[in-house]
């Protein structure tokens, strides 16, 4: 049988006592409701000296307001809720969300950072193992990007750069094989993931030394060997929030479709007639932020998006084929 912890008899506690609500539990009682869902769950059982221990703890530590109160001559534990100040302490609800949750984490098993988490969840909430795993009964569908976890360490390292406004320099291989790679010290910005890849808007530096006026952008897994090298912020730095300020960052993808945004050109209107399995696709799900349902019958429906004319934008419409045509109105 496996040996219970004080956070898993924490949350079983509190979830008995809210059950009870304001007729309250006799602390024989409590122990004995305790001790029926561990053995349940194949987990030892608890002590009176145990579960007092986690009863203080409750109440000093966690901010529950659970007092001891008389009622029809027993004194009994009646659940009123979290005091004010209390710290955060998971409900049944986000219990219950937390599998949906690391379904789509576990797909990243390797990162440490996400076995450092669930450790944390483990002893200082209580989950269970089980609680973690829902493959059986969830699971995600999305591309894969050869050697994530690389790349999610870049994207946390150059983040960092970003909060301290330390510039990068990095070697970049273009798409076209034809190209040699180059390098470029740049002023990151943000990361943005579209379609399952991570991409990098930053300001490059240019050779007379100053930040070039226009934001660049570069996709985060063809730098060369996810690696970057930091330029010391005693030789050379930026101010980030200056430079979110001067793209207006709040707005920037406000009529982006994925990551490109031209710089010399306006959104536009765009009217779409969408028939089959693509009307019922926009009726439950919208193309983009900025769609709005025109007109609406048993074969068709009219939606206008105002994005920038762009290749994603072609990209995503020619996922419906026959069934998605533009209209003039």
């Amino acid at each position: 049988m496996k040996k219970n912890k004080k956070q898993q008899r924490i949350h079983i506690l509190r979830s008995i006592l809210q059950a009870r609500g304001q007729h309250g539990i006799t602390k024989s009682e409590l122990i004995e409701e305790l001790n029926d869902r561990l053995t349940e769950e194949g987990y030892a059982t608890a002590s009176l000296r145990s579960v007092e221990g986690d009863l203080a703890t409750m109440v000093k530590d966690l901010g529950m307001d659970i007092p001891s109160k008389r009622i029809n001559g027993e004194h009994r534990y009646v659940w009123q809720g979290m005091k004010d100040d209390s710290p955060y302490y998971p409900t049944d609800e986000d219990r219950e969300t937390l599998p949906i949750l690391f379904s789509t984490l576990n797909t990243q098993a390797e990162l440490s950072a996400l076995n450092w988490l669930k450790d944390r969840l483990t002893e200082d909430y209580g989950f269970t193992d089980e609680e973690m795993e829902n493959s059986d009964y969830y699971t995600t569908a999305h591309a894969e990007v050869y050697n994530l976890e690389k790349v999610l360490q870049l994207c946390g390292r150059l983040i960092a750069c970003m909060r301290k406004g330390q510039l990068v320099t990095f070697t970049y291989k273009k798409t076209d094989q034809n190209k040699p790679p180059k390098e470029h010290t740049v002023a990151p910005v943000h990361i943005r993931m579209y379609d399952s890849r991570y991409y990098l808007y930053v300001f490059i530096r240019g050779s007379d030394g100053q930040l070039k006026p226009k934001m660049s952008l570069f996709t985060i897994d063809q730098i060369r060997n996810y690696a970057v090298q930091l330029v010391p912020l005693d030789e050379d730095s930026f101010d980030h929030t200056a430079l979110v300020k001067k793209v207006k960052l709040k707005t920037y993808f406000k009529h982006v479709i994925g990551v490109w945004h031209p710089e010399d050109q306006a959104p536009e209107i765009v009217n779409l007639r969408l028939t089959g399995v693509a009307k019922s696709y926009v009726k439950h799900r919208k193309l983009h932020p900025t769609q709005k349902i025109l007109h609406s019958d048993e074969t068709s429906v009219n939606v206008s998006i105002h994005v920038f004319v762009s290749p994603e934008l072609e990209y995503l419409l020619g996922r419906f084929r026959e069934m998605c045509e533009r209209v003039s109105t």
